[in-house]
C-alpha cells in the first residue's frame, strides 16, 4: 500500500470515528458521508472535515478525542433550529473575528459539494480579518446563515452594534501584562480576538504609542504599542507558537489610531519574524485552495492548471520568498507570489532549467490582457488563458539565463 494509500485510509478511519461520535450521540439519522469530499451531508447539512481532520492530526493523542467531540458538538447546533425573531436572538449573538480565507475557502468547498450557496465576509477590517455575527450557545459558536439578518428585519450593522455590546459586558477584565508594555488577554471565552471590536478596551493599558494587536488565533489577543519595539518583538515571537494550531485568524499586525485600523509593519527584528509568519500563513491557505480547486476541475473534466504557491524562508536572515512555477498551453490560475517561472511542456527538461523567473510585476506586464484576477478567490489568483509554446507571448516568457 502507497502513501497515498495510507492518507485516504486515515482519512476514512477519522471519518468512521466522527460517524461513530454521531451515531452515539443520537445524531447521526439522515446523514451520509462522501468520501470524495471527506464530508457528511444531510438534506440542509454539510460537514466538511478537511479543517478538524488537519487540527486531529496537529494534536497529541491524548487530545485528540477533544476534535471528534467538536465535530459532535457542530452537529447538533446544525440540527437545532435558530430563533424565529431578533427580539429572541438579541442577547446571544456576539461578534466574531476570522480570515478572509475561512469564507472563500468554505464557499469554494460548497462550490465542489454542488451547492449554490455561498459565504462572503460581511465587513472587513483593514483588509486582514473579517467581522460577523454569530449565536452564542452553550457548547458551540453558530455564525449565522446568509439571510437570517434580512428574515429578522435588521441590519447588519444594527445587529453587530447590539452584538458588540454584549461583548462588552463581558470584557471589564483586564489584559495580563506579560512584560512592560506587552498584554495578553485573559478571558478565555473564545472571544478574545473578537475585541478588536472595543478599542476603548485597548486604551485602558498603558503602551507606548497607539495600540498594535495581533490576534494569530481565535482565543488570543495580544497588545503592545507602535512606537515600543522590544514589545512588538516579543509579541510576534510569541504569535509564532500560534502555528502549532490549526485555526488561524492572521498573523498581520493592525494598529488602531484616530483614523480607525490599518496594517502595521514593525522594524526588524518584529518584521523579520512576520514575513516568515505570513508567509506560512499564504502557503496554508494557497494549498487548500489549491486542492479543492484540482478536485473541482477533475469533477468538471476541465483542463486547468493550479500552481502551488512555493514560500522559501532564510530562518537566519529572516528573508522570504514565494515562487510558483506555471505550464504554457493550458489555463493557468496564478497564485500571488513574489517571482513567476514559465515551463514549455514541449521542451527538453534542460531548457526549461535554463528559463529566467520573473518577478510578478515584470510577468503581468509581459502577459497583459492574457492575464486577469478571478475575484471570487481568496487569497487572490489570476487566471492566465493558454499561451501556446513558439508564440510571441510565449517567447515574452521564456527568455534564458544570461
Amino acid at each position: 500500500m502507497g502513501l497515498f494509500d495510507s492518507f485516504k485510509t486515515n482519512r476514512k478511519t477519522f471519518a468512521r470515528r466522527v460517524e461513530r461520535a454521531l451515531r452515539s450521540a443520537g445524531l447521526s439519522e439522515g446523514l451520509e458521508y462522501d468520501e470524495e469530499s471527506f464530508c457528511f451531508r444531510g438534506e440542509q447539512t454539510s460537514i466538511n472535515l478537511e479543517n478538524v481532520y488537519q487540527e486531529f492530526r496537529s494534536l497529541p493523542r491524548g487530545e485528540r478525542q477533544s476534535v471528534i467531540a467538536s465535530v459532535v458538538q457542530t452537529v447538533g447546533t446544525m440540527k437545532e433550529e435558530l430563533p424565529d425573531s431578533w427580539e429572541a436572538a438579541r442577547d446571544t449573538v456576539m461578534p466574531v473575528v476570522r480570515s478572509q480565507a475561512y469564507y472563500h475557502l468554505f464557499s469554494l468547498q460548497l462550490r465542489l459539494e454542488g451547492s449554490e450557496q455561498r459565504m462572503q465576509p460581511r465587513h472587513l477590517i483593514a483588509d486582514a480579518v473579517a467581522v460577523d455575527i454569530a449565536l452564542d450557545r452553550e457548547s458551540s459558536i453558530a455564525i449565522l446563515p446568509e439571510g437570517t439578518l434580512a428574515d429578522w428585519e435588521i441590519s447588519f450593522d444594527e445587529a453587530l452594534d447590539h452584538a458588540v455590546s454584549n461583548l462588552r459586558r463581558r470584557s471589564g477584565q483586564p489584559m495580563e501584562e506579560l512584560q512592560g508594555g506587552l498584554f495578553s488577554g485573559q478571558w478565555g471565552d473564545s472571544y478574545d480576538s473578537s475585541r478588536i471590536l472595543i478599542p476603548d478596551l485597548l486604551y485602558r493599558h498603558k503602551v507606548k504609542g497607539n495600540p498594535v494587536v495581533m490576534a494569530p488565533v481565535r482565543d488570543w489577543l495580544l497588545l503592545t504599542g507602535d512606537r515600543d519595539e522590544g514589545g512588538l518583538a516579543a509579541m510576534a515571537e510569541l504569535a509564532a507558537e500560534a502555528l502549532e494550531h490549526s485555526r488561524w485568524v492572521t498573523f498581520q499586525m493592525l494598529r488602531h489610531t484616530d483614523a480607525g485600523w490599518d496594517l502595521f509593519a514593525p522594524p526588524n527584528p518584529a518584521a523579520a519574524t512576520l514575513r516568515r509568519l505570513q508567509l506560512k500563513e499564504r502557503a496554508t491557505d494557497y494549498n487548500q485552495q489549491k486542492e479543492i480547486l484540482d478536485a473541482i476541475h477533475e469533477r468538471d473534466g476541465r483542463e486547468v492548471f493550479v500552481p502551488s504557491f512555493i514560500g522559501i524562508a532564510d530562518e537566519e536572515s529572516g528573508e522570504t520568498l514565494s515562487t510558483c512555477f506555471c505550464v504554457l498551453g493550458v489555463e493557468n490560475l496564478i497564485p500571488e507570489v513574489d517571482t513567476v517561472s514559465f515551463a514549455d511542456p514541449l521542451a527538453a527538461p534542460d531548457e526549461n532549467a535554463d528559463i529566467e523567473p520573473l518577478a510578478w510585476q515584470e510577468a503581468v506586464a509581459r502577459l497583459g490582457e492574457l492575464v486577469q484576477p478571478v475575484e471570487e478567490l481568496w487569497p487572490p489568483r489570476h487566471r492566465l488563458e493558454p499561451v501556446e509554446p513558439g508564440s510571441e507571448p510565449a517567447r515574452r516568457l521564456l527568455q534564458t539565463r544570461s
